[in-house]
């Protein structure tokens, strides 16, 4: 909710934020909300889900960086 606030409120302090997303960026944020729903859908959780998102926190952060 915040990000569309600071789109709008940008150009009050003069400043320029888009929302446009490469298609990377766009696919990495789509496998994780697959995987989170994934992982949340059985309402338990074990070392291996937690692992995998952390793996899949440190993919994010990599794409982000990367793209």
């Amino acid at each position: 909710m915040l990000a569309p606030v600071l789109v709008l409120a940008a150009p009050l302090v003069g400043a320029s934020f888009t929302l446009v997303l490469s298609p990377l960026l766009i696919a990495v944020l789509v496998m994780a909300v697959f995987v989170t729903v994934l992982v949340v859908l059985d309402g338990e959780s074990n070392w291996l889900e937690g692992a995998t998102l952390v793996t899949l926190y440190v993919l994010i952060a990599t794409a982000f960086w990367w793209g």
